[in-house]
C-alpha cells in the first residue's frame, strides 16, 4: 500500500510517563556532537537514493530553525548509542516559536535497531523534560511511531490548519486504520488549543 505524505498533528496535555521504559542494557544516551551533524541530518531517510535531496532540505531547516539557537540545539538533541558510540536513534524536545510551545523533533530509530525498545526509552527520556503540553507533527506512514505516541498520551489534533500547513488528519485516517489494525481504535482525538494555533500562526514557516 502506497501511503501518501499527509500532515498529522498530535498533542499531549500531559504526557503519560507510565508508557516509558528503561534503556536496554548495552546502550546509552548522550547529546549529539557537532561533528555528527551531517549524519544526523540524513537519519530520517531510510532510502539512500533520497538522502542527497533530503540533506539539502535539512541544511536549510537547520539554518532557519536551529542555527539562531545552535548551543541549545546541541544541548537538547539526544541520541541513543551502542557501547561503541555508534548512533542508532535520535529525538529532542524543542521550544518552538521562541519557546511558545514544546515540540517533539526528529524522532527516529534506524531500521537495523528497531524492535529493541530503544524508541520507547528515548521518547520517555525526552518527555521527562516537558513541563506542560507537548505537540508534534507526523505522517500516516509513521504509523508505528503514532502507536508509540498514543501510548504516551498523544492524541490527533482536529483543526483545519496549523499555521501555514493544512491539517490532513481526516484524509490520513483510512491509511492509519488499514496499517494499524485493531490498535487504530485506541487512537484519541483532541481539538486544537489556542497555544498551538497562536504559536504556529506567529511564523510563516513551520518549526515542527
Amino acid at each position: 500500500m502506497q501511503i501518501p505524505d499527509l500532515n498529522i498533528f498530535m498533542a499531549a496535555q500531559r504526557p503519560d510517563m507510565s508508557a516509558s521504559a528503561p534503556l536496554p542494557e548495552g546502550y546509552f544516551f548522550r547529546t549529539l556532537r557537532p561533528d555528527e551533524l551531517e549524519f544526523w541530518m540524513t537519519m530520517p531517510i531510510d532510502d539512500p537514493a533520497g538522502r542527497p535531496a533530503f540533506l539539502e532540505y535539512m541544511r536549510a531547516y537547520f539554518r532557519r530553525v536551529y542555527a539562531p539557537r545552535e548551543e541549545l540545539f546541541f544541548e537538547r538533541c539526544t541520541v541513543v548509542c551502542l557501547a561503541d558510540g555508534r548512533v542508532l536513534g535520535t529525538c529532542m524536545l524543542w521550544p518552538a516559536y521562541n519557546g511558545a510551545i514544546d515540540t517533539v523533533h526528529w524522532f527516529k530509530v534506524l531500521p537495523e535497531a528497531e524492535g529493541r525498545g530503544l524508541g520507547r526509552a528515548l521518547l520517555g527520556a525526552i518527555l521527562r523534560g516537558a513541563a506542560g503540553p507537548v505537540y508534534l507533527h507526523t505522517q500516516p506512514s509513521s504509523f508505528r511511531a503514532i502507536k508509540l505516541y498514543s501510548d504516551f498520551g498523544f492524541r490527533i489534533v482536529r483543526s483545519g490548519a496549523v499555521g501555514s500547513r493544512k491539517n490532513e488528519y481526516a484524509e490520513a485516517l483510512p491509511y492509519l486504520r488499514e496499517s494499524m489494525g485493531g490498535y487504530f481504535e485506541r487512537i484519541g482525538f483532541i481539538d486544537a488549543d489556542t497555544a498551538l494555533l497562536d504559536a504556529a500562526a506567529s511564523s510563516p514557516e513551520p518549526e515542527f
